[in-house]
């Protein structure tokens, strides 16, 4: 009796930690359709910053550092070529391919990772992947060279995008 207890415990705590089947967004349709390429948002978090791309060349930067109700925000546009060949990048470096991972961080973790996010939503669905750069319940972590190589194409972006003159103003957390 007891045992079957126990099996009814872990079984309730699988299927409540499973989550949905990802639907990740089409991006050659989303390349191909200027209306399904206005519906696309790029997030990449790291380290106390938040970079936005939206599918209009909208290119927004903003400080997370502090927990505010509005943060340091800087906005710019970039060429919608450049936006393709963000999305361009992301399917070549097969971001959809890469596992999906989660972390809990307790006690010291966050002093010892570096946590990097990058996730994308459009028309037909959403996506996200994580991953840590340090030491995580005593073992390394490091970034997959095709998830850096997407890193690389937003941040490049962003720099053309938002240039180091801009004024930044204050806005709601993204």
């Amino acid at each position: 009796m007891h045992a079957s207890a126990i099996l009814a415990v872990v079984v309730a705590l699988q299927a409540a930690s499973t989550s949905p089947p990802e639907r990740t967004p089409d991006l050659r349709a989303v390349l191909s359709n200027n209306a399904a390429l206005s519906s696309v948002e790029v997030l990449y978090r790291v380290e106390g910053q938040v970079i936005a791309v939206r599918g209009d060349g909208t290119v927004l930067k903003q400080s997370t550092r502090q927990r505010l109700p509005l943060l340091p925000t800087c906005k710019g546009m970039a060429a919608l070529v450049d936006v393709r060949h963000l999305l361009e990048v992301m399917l070549a470096e097969q971001f959809f391919d890469l596992p999906q991972k989660s972390y809990i961080l307790l006690n010291e973790d966050w002093r010892t990772l570096q946590m990097h996010s990058i996730s994308i939503k459009a028309t037909g669905g959403s996506a996200q992947r994580d991953f840590s750069a340090g030491e995580y319940r005593g073992k390394r972590q490091e970034i997959p060279d095709n998830f850096a190589r997407v890193e690389k194409a937003i941040i490049e972006l962003e720099s053309k995008a938002i240039s180091p003159e801009t004024h930044c103003t204050v806005d709601r957390p993204f």
